[in-house]
């Protein structure tokens, strides 16, 4: 489900909004992940997912810049989700938020390809913080690029 364009009062070119989607089963934690993420300035789109077969489908639509993911999910494991998304571009940041710290699960996560890996329990927060920071580092990166535009017309 995409939730929304963020600051649609403003006329952005879609390339430049940064986009992020969340796939967890929890409705708990995709409303708060949502809640703590319409708070940071730079985000263009949020779109969620409760399971792996929704998060592909938005894949396509949406093509993220952050995918956030959760590796227990029904169906498909969040892990096979996370090595699909790397297989094919565009290849956004990952990062996968779980229950599960074990060290098995997190070798398991960046073997596949993830970003970041935080635990939910104790880290929560650094997934925002993360995202903060690479939205405004996507902000930053648009400026530049529409300046270089103007500068060299074709």
């Amino acid at each position: 489900m995409i939730i929304g364009v963020m600051n649609s009062t403003v006329p952005i070119q879609l390339r430049s909004l940064f986009k992020v989607m969340i796939v967890d089963d929890s409705d708990a934690i995709r409303e708060r992940l949502l809640n703590m993420l319409r708070a940071i300035p730079g985000i263009g789109l949020l779109a969620q997912a409760h399971s792996c077969i929704q998060a592909l489908q938005l894949m396509a639509e949406v093509s993220p810049d952050v995918a956030i993911l959760d590796i227990h999910m029904p169906g498909k494991s969040g892990i096979a989700l996370l090595e699909e998304i790397k297989r094919q571009p565009p290849y956004p940041t990952v990062i996968v938020l779980t229950n599960y710290p074990y060290i098995e699960y997190r070798f398991r996560c960046i073997n596949a390809g993830a970003d970041y890996f935080f635990e939910k329990s104790a880290e929560f927060e650094q997934v925002v913080e993360v995202v903060g920071d690479l939205a405004a580092n996507h902000s930053t990166a648009c400026v530049e690029e529409r300046q270089n535009e103007r500068a060299n017309p074709p």
